[in-house]
């Protein structure tokens, strides 16, 4: 197997690639006089900059939880009466003070009326960072004239974009079944589980006091998230839960964020991709002077902003693909603020620059540059060339289209290597019965089954998940425990043709659900819009499910066979380097290739020694009497 992705085994083999950087040219903000100007590698020598662009991308303002964890005997509705992970009026103050503080740093280039084509506001699907949007918009205008001046609402309306969650790639709110397994590689790798073992305490304090839900580093997260909400709005923590085990939770929480989100190239590709895609698209089109900006339909200006209402794991995501991720929470209304600098456009690429502003949430009134990966070990006030960072974007963007084919390939790849064998055994099944055949069941003996027969399995999360997903079903949410998923097969006493029975699906979320609730086979377009209770028939079902089913025999091979997604990419790296690097790069490989040999060599020829030796000794033996 081959491609960019490709897991025979649930394992990828990562590229890092280094980017050497020429120097940068330095620079203040807006309007820019060089103090010391530098010649930059084109030759050219830049006197005057200014901002040209600013891409946008924030954090929602402080929430409720989204997790219950406690289940204490006070019920969360109680507690919390928005609801679960909805805007506090906190939060829309800490996104309204954002606004204001845009508006302050970036005053000269944002005009004072809100013009379409002049700022383009885009948002999750999502109520807390929808509210968010807007909040931001009227700090950001808040000065100016309204038509409502004279009902006493010194206010005006600012439209904020969105696309439905589940068709939201450009911010990572699609689900990606790819993603998901890369995420749970990182969170099963010996890394992982030795972290967990290095806190064994901390968790068994944790778990020693929580009643109902086992913390381990695959929720912790949520559990510390609760806390954290709790603490922001003065509640009180158990008493289990000291300020020293809260700092401890805490940074045992960042090292699994981390490892989830920011820690592999492949990870972050698949996470912000077509984000930067967007990016270079926005960049290129301003430096170029071309009118090609249309977002959602609307055409924008060549200079504009945009800006972009998202959640904690857009901002981690964006820091890192630049390397300016530093292992750290990201606080409400977190902003991260791209400058483009440089002259009036149209001009070439290498006469501009592109730095990073990060705001540090609410409490942080300044912000503060961070270098960008291409331009390690340079100023980051200076910012990084534009044609650099072009160049290292190539590493993560994504096209959309090329999104939709990964995952629409990789995904059916992920199912089918991670269920296709149960679905082969389901199928096997169903087949017995409807054919009349009494069932032979393999498990280190032969029992013999009855044609109407109930097959139970008792799996876990990363089991129910991928069958939901084969299904057509699963809807990204979490798996309770004791989740239950049953296949009900009706039809006529057997024996009887396929296209004669029915298929129902099932499916009770957790031990809190008392009822379950029949669901549609998604994969089957025929019975797409039918309701669940009804089912679908039992030949379109096996039909749309074919593509997934994997024989015990062909996965053995499969996982066998080496993943060649490293060696494409590899190629793809040579392709994308200049001619001198590429013959720098392969001399470097063929010296590591010839010390190799050496050291083989010699290892060789010590073996051969040591055999040689131990032969001669054991003649001696033989020769000396025995006692």
């Amino acid at each position: 197997m081959s491609g960019w992705c490709a897991f025979p085994v649930f394992q990828c083999l990562l590229l890092l690639v280094c980017i050497l950087c020429p120097h940068v040219i330095s620079g203040a903000t807006n309007v820019l006089a060089q103090d010391s100007p530098e010649t930059h590698s084109n030759g050219s020598l830049l006197s005057v900059s200014k901002l040209q662009h600013l891409h946008i991308l924030f954090r929602h303002g402080d929430r409720t939880p989204i997790h219950d964890m406690l289940h204490t005997s006070v019920p969360f509705e109680k507690t919390w009466p928005l609801g679960r992970g909805q805007l506090t009026e906190q939060g829309i103050v800490q996104e309204f003070q954002l606004g204001q503080w845009i508006r302050r740093r970036y005053n000269s280039y944002i005009p004072s009326m809100y013009n379409g084509s002049e700022l383009h506001m885009r948002s999750t699907d999502i109520d807390r960072t929808l509210m968010s949007a807007q909040a931001v918009a009227a700090g950001i205008y808040q000065n100016a004239s309204s038509p409502l001046q004279d009902y006493g609402i010194p206010w005006r309306p600012i439209p904020v974009h969105t696309v439905r969650q589940e068709a939201d790639v450009l911010l990572s709110i699609a689900k990606c079944p790819c993603l998901d397994v890369l995420r749970k590689i990182q969170m099963n790798s010996d890394e992982a589980i030795n972290f967990e073992k290095s806190h064994r305490s901390l968790f068994e304090l944790i778990n020693k006091n929580m009643e109902t839900v086992k913390i381990d580093r695959f929720n912790l997260m949520s559990l510390v998230d609760q806390f954290i909400c709790m603490r922001a709005h003065n509640m009180s923590l158990p008493g289990w839960c000291t300020e020293k085990v809260f700092d401890e939770m805490v940074e045992v929480g960042k090292f699994y964020w981390a490892l989830q989100y920011a820690s592999t190239p492949d990870i972050l590709r698949l996470e912000i991709g077509v984000f930067l895609d967007a990016l270079v698209h926005h960049l290129k089109s301003i430096t170029n002077a071309t009118n090609s900006s249309t977002v959602q339909g609307h055409q924008l200006s060549v200079q504009h902003t945009m800006a972009y209402s998202a959640h904690d794991t857009d901002v981690t995501y964006l820091l890192g693909a630049f390397g300016a991720f530093n292992n750290e929470t990201i606080p409400y209304s977190a902003a991260i603020v791209f400058e483009l600098i440089g002259p009036d456009p149209p001009s070439p690429t290498p006469n501009y620059r592109l730095r990073l502003n990060y705001k540090r949430g609410h409490l942080d009134t300044v912000g503060e540059y961070r270098t960008l990966a291409p331009c390690t070990g340079q100023s980051s006030k200076s910012g990084c060339p534009l044609d650099l960072v072009l160049i290292y974007l190539e590493l993560y963007s994504l096209d959309p289209d090329e999104f939709a084919q990964l995952e629409k390939v990789h995904s059916t790849h992920m199912i089918r290597l991670e269920i296709g064998v149960f679905l082969h055994t389901l199928v096997e099944h169903i087949t017995y019965v409807t054919q009349g055949i009494l069932a032979t069941q393999a498990n280190n003996q032969t029992k013999h089954l009855a044609v109407q027969h109930t097959m139970a399995y008792s799996g876990h999360d990363s089991d129910m998940v991928p069958f939901l997903a084969a299904m057509g079903v699963y809807d990204g949410g979490l798996v309770e425990y004791s989740s239950c998923a049953v296949v009900e097969l009706l039809g006529p006493t057997p024996p009887a043709p396929a296209e004669a029975y029915y298929l129902r699906l099932l499916y009770k979320r957790g031990w809190k659900d008392h009822d379950g609730q029949y669901l549609q086979f998604g994969r089957v377009e025929k019975c797409k819009g039918r309701p669940g209770i009804d089912g679908c028939r039992l030949d379109w079902v096996l039909e749309g499910i074919r593509p997934l089913v994997l024989d015990p025999n062909v996965y053995e091979s499969e996982c066998a066979t080496m993943d060649y997604g490293a060696i494409d990419r590899l190629v793809e790296l040579f392709k994308r380097m200049s001619a001198s690097t590429t013959i720098l790069f392969t001399f470097a490989i063929l010296l590591i290739a010839s010390f190799s040999v050496i050291i083989l060599g010699l290892l060789a020829w010590r073996t051969y020694r040591s055999r040689s030796m131990q032969s001669d000794l054991i003649s001696f033996a033989r020769l000396q009497p025995t006692a």
